[in-house]
C-alpha cells in the first residue's frame, strides 16, 4: 500500500505494514512487538506507535498484554468482516484464499438478500437499484474501470440493504470491498462483460417488479455462484471468476 503523509499517514502507514504481516502470517499467532521496537522501526513517535496499535488492537490483530508487550492474535480472533482487514486479506500473499470465502459468501447471502428486497424494498430504493444497474452498464459501454466500480459498489450496497434485514446491510464493507479490488482489465472481456453486466440488470428489473424468485436466480448469476457452493469450497484459482 503506498505510503501516507503527516501523524495520521503515519498511523495508517503503521497499521498497514504491521497488519500486512500479521494477515499474511509473517509472524505467527503469539509474536510480540514492543512499542519502542515500533518506533525504532517505523521511526514513529511512542504516541503514533500507541494509537496504530490501538487500532490493530481493534481489529483483533494485537492483544496488549501487561509487561509483555503486543501479541499477534490468532485468525479466529480477527475482525474478518471489518473492511480494513479485508482490505488487508486481498492485498496479501493470501489473496486466494480471501476472494474464496467472500465467493462464498456473496452465493449464499446476495441471493437472499435478493429475493427479500423483491419482496421489502420501498418504489424509491427499487428505482435506485435499477439506476445503478444502468448506471454499471452504461460504463462498461465506455470502458470506464472508475465508474464502473462506483456503480458496482452503488449496486450491492443498495442490493444488500433495501430488504430491510440488517445483519445483511451489515455485510456491506465486506462486499464493497471486493468491488474496489476488480481487475479493470476485465472490461476488456466483452462476453464475461455481458454476463455479468446483462445479470446485474435483469437482477434490478427483477427487484424493481417484485419477482422474487427471478430475483433470487440473477442474484447467482451476478455472483458467478454454482447451485452448491455454499458445500464446497471453491479452488483458489477460480475465486476471482467467481466474483466477477
Amino acid at each position: 500500500m503506498p505510503p501516507r503523509q503527516g501523524s495520521a499517514g503515519l498511523q495508517s502507514s503503521v497499521v498497514d505494514a504491521l497488519g500486512q504481516e500479521i494477515v499474511d502470517g509473517l509472524v505467527p499467532a503469539g509474536h510480540r512487538y514492543t512499542l519502542d521496537e515500533l518506533c525504532e522501526r517505523f521511526g514513529v513517535s511512542r504516541t503514533t506507535a500507541r494509537d496504530a496499535s490501538g487500532v490493530l488492537e481493534a481489529l483483533g490483530l494485537l492483544r496488549p498484554r501487561r509487561k509483555v508487550g503486543l501479541e499477534v492474535q490468532p485468525q479466529s480472533c480477527w475482525a474478518v468482516g471489518h473492511p480494513r482487514v479485508v482490505s488487508l486479506r486481498l492485498h496479501g500473499a493470501r489473496a486466494d484464499e480471501a476472494y474464496s470465502e467472500i465467493a462464498e459468501l456473496r452465493a449464499g447471502v446476495e441471493p437472499i438478500a435478493a429475493a427479500s428486497a423483491a419482496q421489502r424494498a420501498t418504489p424509491e430504493d427499487r428505482a435506485k437499484l435499477l439506476a445503478a444497474a444502468h448506471a454499471l452498464r452504461d460504463a462498461a459501454t465506455r470502458r470506464d474501470v472508475s465508474a464502473y466500480r462506483a456503480a458496482e459498489q452503488d449496486f450491492h450496497s443498495l442490493l444488500l440493504s433495501i430488504g430491510g434485514n440488517s445483519l445483511f446491510g451489515g455485510m456491506r464493507g465486506v462486499i464493497t470491498e471486493v468491488v474496489l479490488h476488480r481487475v479493470g482489465h476485465r472490461l476488456t472481456d466483452e462476453d464475461a462483460v455481458r454476463e455479468l453486466v446483462g445479470a446485474h440488470v435483469e437482477l434490478a428489473e427483477a427487484i424493481h417488479e417484485g419477482r422474487a424468485t427471478d430475483a433470487s436466480r440473477h442474484a447467482r448469476r451476478a455472483a458467478g455462484s454454482l447451485p452448491d457452493l455454499p458445500r464446497t469450497r471453491l479452488p483458489a484459482m477460480d475465486a476471482r471468476d467467481i466474483l466477477g
